[in-house]
């Protein structure tokens, strides 16, 4: 999930490009049918501030094991 946005009516989170997708052959929110536009959705900045910190660390931690790999390799 990259993208999050909260549906209005059944206040689930889905990410922005699965309910982009739904909407194009079904007008409704798909977890309780209410009528849905995208431009009804909410983004969750909350939410997505976490999920790009968390990408951040990850990709920070993925890049600092890459540095020990190549430093015990030329050991």
């Amino acid at each position: 999930m990259r993208d999050p946005v909260r549906l209005p009516s059944s206040k689930t989170v889905v990410d922005r490009s699965t309910i982009k997708s739904h909407l194009l052959s079904d007008p409704t929110d798909p977890f309780n049918r209410s009528p849905l536009k995208i431009e009804d959705v909410i983004p969750d900045l909350e939410l997505k501030a976490r999920i790009d910190a968390f990408l951040i660390e990850r990709r920070n931690k993925d890049k600092d094991q890459q540095d020990v790999d190549m430093t015990e390799a030329r050991s």
